[in-house]
């Protein structure tokens, strides 16, 4: 007796000691309906299988519910999201929506480097692209697929010997039809269709979808906004609502969809596809979306994915890896599939006569997803709420379809500046502007090489007035920096060319300062290290743009930087000017060089508000900052080298020939004392008129601004 106790107690230790020894996996599971049995037994059967096969690992789940509401779902995402970016290690496991892939992908293992090659490639490649891989990484195995299918109710159909519809024209003649018969009979309950248009994103999943049914063939692509498909699209869903519907039913939430497919009070209705038991009990049959055209129609792809949470240790990997194979198995798949409580993504199972038997394969087949559910589906919500608003402006109000796809091409189009004016006259303008103003600061160099204007020009050698009046066209051309594309490219340029400015054109030569110029260079060439990104600037109601935004923390640090080195310039030249304020040779020359001074730091400051000022019209931005360095190029030029010119104009005098009368007058009158004092004259003009060195020093420091 004392042996037999012994021998059970051994028994019962060492499987105590086995359990204890078994790792317990912890998974997060969602579905839409409290009565579901699929993860439970799905998991039941997995916890079997490493029993029988002594694989020492036991799978725990907690299954949250929606109860039917949109918004459970959401909550849902939000919580995993919460959990993930907590770095919480409480599940191992989770079954996610695969509409969250973008915001889960960073917590999430890649299984790419995990699952065999030959078990990806079993699934649907499609599927896996576009529901499963984010940033080239497996995030997920696709656990189940999920349709909007288009319910029919069977009984009112052969009472009234109708057939399930093809086309949308087909419902609304059907619909009307079966609903005055019923009102005949008294009732008054009945409704003919439900929409799914409400105020969430399933209402946004609805209004891509219905767009994609009225394309002209089943091989097009998503209708392009503004086309004749697209505002056919609008037209007909608009019909629709009116004409068999109504703005409520058309907004309701999906509980009501659900009420009317268990009571049967509506002739057609388009909601997600349900599992067995309630596809047996509900008195409908299910089929493809109708479209605007026979043969074509539409549909929603989404569903869940299993995925593993990437910060757990590697003996949870691999155990969480073993549970993955096996409920992503063909073989789950298949049994599971033919119970009719998930649809499979691998697509192979269509083609198997015995799994056919009880799965409705050739509905899946006939399946025509949103072929670009990448794009449409998974934007921002700001995007997708916008769409969704515009769209019920014309469904619901009164904007025209027209109206509303301008809106929505505004949504997603990046305007530019060009010389095309399909979009606006201010590049066209621009360019003339520019251009001519450009030419005549060009053509008006042909002074320099008048003898009559030398004595207006003796200040600079001919060199530095060319290389001058070029560098200020060079800044007047800094606005064809935002024509077309903005690339990084172009803000590179947009700060390379003051540089280049300042080194080759303004300082052709060594001086006195070439050491503070060679700082002042380098300044501006620190700003060259990851200078600027492109950023779009996004316009509410409006047209959106791009601009170059400094990027990194580093280059405003060197901005900072530089501006604090320009003060120290200004307060050198508030130094000279000082020194030369009443130096009777250069009295008006100094003022209009210190004009320069001031409206350039008046420009640059102006730029500098640019870089913190978000302005959402893109023609106003580009109108404001082509204006600033319009100002800062033609008040360089007037200031400096223009005003010189008009001068010119006013008192120019043939210099030769009264150097002649002025010689002959000498001769004839005789006169040698005073001849001597003129010739001394001359040549004190020829010395002294705009001879100042320390002005010369103003002009340069100037320029480092």
């Amino acid at each position: 007796m004392n042996r037999l106790i012994i021998f059970f107690f051994i028994i019962i230790t060492i499987l105590n000691q086995n359990v204890g020894n078994a790792l317990v996996l912890n998974a997060l599971a969602f579905f839409f309906d409290k009565n579901t049995e699929y993860y439970s037994t799905i998991i039941n059967k997995f916890n079997k299988y490493s029993i029988e096969n002594k694989l020492d690992i036991t799978i725990e789940i907690n299954v949250v519910t929606s109860g039917g509401t949109s918004s459970s779902v959401n909550d849902y995402g939000e919580m995993i999201e919460v959990l993930l970016k907590k770095y919480d290690n409480k599940y191992d496991i989770y079954f996610y929506e695969n509409t969250y892939l973008q915001k889960y992908s960073p917590y999430l293992l890649d299984l790419s480097n995990y699952l065999p090659k030959d078990y990806i490639d079993m699934y649907d490649q499609k599927t896996i692209s576009e529901l499963c891989r984010y940033d080239n990484k497996l995030i997920g195995i696709p656990i189940s697929l999920l349709y909007t299918v288009f319910y029919s109710n069977t009984e009112l159909l052969n009472k009234y010997n109708k057939r399930v519809p093809k086309t949308w024209n087909e419902m609304i003649d059907t619909s009307k039809f079966i609903i005055n018969e019923e009102r005949k009979k008294n009732n008054t309950e009945l409704t003919a269709y439900n929409g799914l248009f409400n105020d969430c994103q399933q209402g946004s999943q609805s209004i891509y979808e219905f767009i994609f049914s009225c394309r002209d063939s089943v091989q097009e692509g998503y209708p392009e906004v503004g086309s004749k498909s697209f505002i056919d699209a609008l037209e007909m869903m608009k019909r629709i609502k009116s004409e068999i519907s109504s703005d409520s039913e058309f907004r309701s939430e999906e509980m009501y969809s659900l009420q009317k497919l268990f009571n049967g009070k509506s002739i057609f209705i388009k909601y997600w596809i349900l599992n067995d038991p309630y596809i047996s009990n509900i008195p409908y049959s299910i089929s493809n979306i109708p479209g605007l055209i026979e043969g074509v129609s539409t549909t929603v792809e989404t569903g869940f994915n299993i995925g593993i949470y990437k910060r757990i240790d590697v003996e949870r990997i691999d155990a969480a890896i073993i549970a993955l194979k096996y409920i992503g198995s063909k073989d789950i798949q298949t049994e599971y599939f033919r119970k009719r409580q998930l649809i499979t993504a691998i697509k192979a199972l269509y083609d198997d006569e015995d799994t056919c038997k009880d799965a409705d394969c050739k509905l899946f087949k006939n399946m025509q997803p949103i072929n670009d559910t990448t794009y449409l589906l998974k934007r921002e919500e700001s995007y997708s709420a916008n769409y969704r608003n515009y769209i019920y402006e014309f469904l619901y109000g009164n904007k025209t379809a027209q109206e509303i796809s301008q809106k929505i091409i505004d949504l997603t189009k990046i305007y530019q500046i060009s010389i095309n004016t399909s979009d606006s006259y201010i590049g066209l303008i621009s360019i003339i502007v520019i251009s001519t103003i450009a030419i005549l600061m060009f053509f008006s160099l042909i002074a320099l090489f008048k003898e009559n204007f030398d004595p207006f020009f003796t200040f600079l050698s001919t060199d530095f007035w060319i290389l001058s009046v070029i560098g200020t066209i060079l800044i007047l051309c800094i606005p064809f920096t935002n024509f077309g594309n903005i690339t990084n490219t172009n803000c590179f340029t947009l700060i390379l060319i003051p540089i280049l400015y300042k080194l080759i054109v303004k300082y052709p030569t060594e001086n006195i300062i070439s050491k503070l110029i060679k700082k002042n260079i380098a300044w501006n060439g620190l700003l060259l290290i990851e200078p600027y990104s492109v950023e779009e600037v996004y316009a509410d109601n409006g047209k959106n743009y791009e601009i170059c935004k400094a990027k990194t923390t580093l280059n405003k640090v060197f901005v900072t930087l530089k501006w604090s080195y320009i003060a120290f310039i200004i307060l050198l030249i508030l130094l000279f000017i000082f020194i030369e304020w009443n130096i009777e040779s250069t009295y008006y020359d100094l003022r209009f060089f210190i004009s320069v001074v001031y409206i350039d730091i008046i420009g640059h400051i102006l730029i500098i508000c640019f870089n913190y000022i978000k302005i959402k019209n893109y023609i106003l931005y580009y109108s404001i900052s082509g204006c600033v360095y319009l100002i800062i190029s033609i008040s360089n030029y007037m200031l400096i080298y223009g005003f010189r010119l008009i001068l010119a104009f006013i008192k120019k005098k043939n210099i030769r020939v009264e150097l002649i009368n002025k010689i002959n007058k000498g001769f004839i009158e005789n006169d040698d004392s005073e001849w001597k004092s003129k010739s001394r004259y001359v040549k004190s003009i020829n010395i002294n008129i705009f001879k100042n060195y320390n002005l010369k020093f103003i002009v340069c420091l100037n320029d480092f601004i």
